[in-house]
Order: C-alpha cells, then structure tokens, then sequence
C-alpha cells in the first residue's frame, strides 16, 4: 500500500542516515522532494523494529545470526536485521523487501547519481550489495 511505501522508504532512508556522511545524506536528500519528510516522520523504524521477528521472517534470522557473530547497533547484520524487522512490521516480507529496497536504490541514483548515492551508502551495511 502507499503507506506501507512511505513508511519503509523512510525506514530505510533513516537507517541510511544513521550511518552516512551528514553532508552527503543531505545532499542527496535535498535531490528528492518529500525525502526528507518521511525520513523526519519514519527514520527511526529500523532502530526500534523488533531485534527477533515473530514467525521466522528474515529480520529474525538476521538478528539470530547477528548475536552469533557478535553484531550489535551499528554492527552490520544488526543494521541489516533492523531494515528486515522494520520492513517486516510494515507488511513487507523479506523477498519483497530486498526488492523494494533495490528498486529504492536504484531511484536514490537516478536521482542523486551514482557518486552521490555511493558515497552516501559506502558506510550502511548490507546496501552495497543493492547498487547496480
């Protein structure tokens, strides 16, 4: 739904301020309206999204997986099972939820270009991977 839309992209776009560049995030920020509004409405998700999702989604196993190797905040699978948890609260199963998130990283460069959106996600865990 729209909802779901806006709550994740500003999930998301949170988690991603959390570990960017400032000057950088809000550069690119600043390149696509409404951004910074649902960043302000939804950033903090992935921070307070369950560490242990219910019914063995993927935010659960990342989160299992991050307390095995000893991730924690700011410690990369804890990241990435914060964005699963928060997109999993939103409705979102994991599957889609790697898509929606390459398909937002994909519009972030188009918008921002590829430097902006590199430079910007270089330091987020497990978004790398999702620039093509």
């Amino acid at each position: 739904s729209s909802d779901q839309a806006k709550s994740a992209t500003g999930g998301l776009l949170g988690m991603i301020k959390q570990n960017a560049p400032a000057g950088d995030f809000s550069q690119l920020l600043s390149k696509v309206p409404g951004a910074e509004q649902l960043v302000n409405q939804f950033g903090n998700q992935a921070a307070e999204a369950p560490s242990s999702g219910g019914g063995g989604g993927l935010g659960g196993l990342m989160s299992m997986a991050s307390g095995l190797l000893g991730g924690g905040k700011g410690g990369g699978l804890g990241d990435l099972a914060g964005l699963m948890g928060m997109l999993d609260k939103n409705g979102i199963s994991a599957d889609k939820g790697m898509n929606f998130a390459s398909m937002l990283m994909g519009f972030l460069k188009q918008q921002g270009g590829s430097d902006l959106l590199s430079s910007v996600v270089k330091n987020v865990p497990g978004l790398g991977s999702l620039l093509k």
